[in-house]
């Protein structure tokens, strides 16, 4: 199967491109649209939805926390 790769400049020339392969009957996937968490992104949305989040008094000590990893 062939691909196809193109870079578009803005949002409107992206819109027209899907709309058109949408006409088109295409199906296609957008290579830089990595918007399927992973496996740690999906962990972390799990522990917010259940409460268990760090929580921090300042941005200094989030900060502080963050560098020491």
């Amino acid at each position: 199967m062939s691909q196809i790769t193109l870079e578009l400049k803005n949002n409107e020339d992206e819109q027209l491109v899907l709309a058109l392969l949408r006409r088109l009957g295409i199906h296609y996937s957008m290579q830089n649209a990595s918007n399927i968490p992973n496996k740690e992104t999906l962990a972390a949305i799990e522990e917010a939805r259940n409460g268990n989040l760090e929580r921090y008094t300042s941005l200094e000590a989030m900060w502080a926390d963050l560098d020491s990893d």
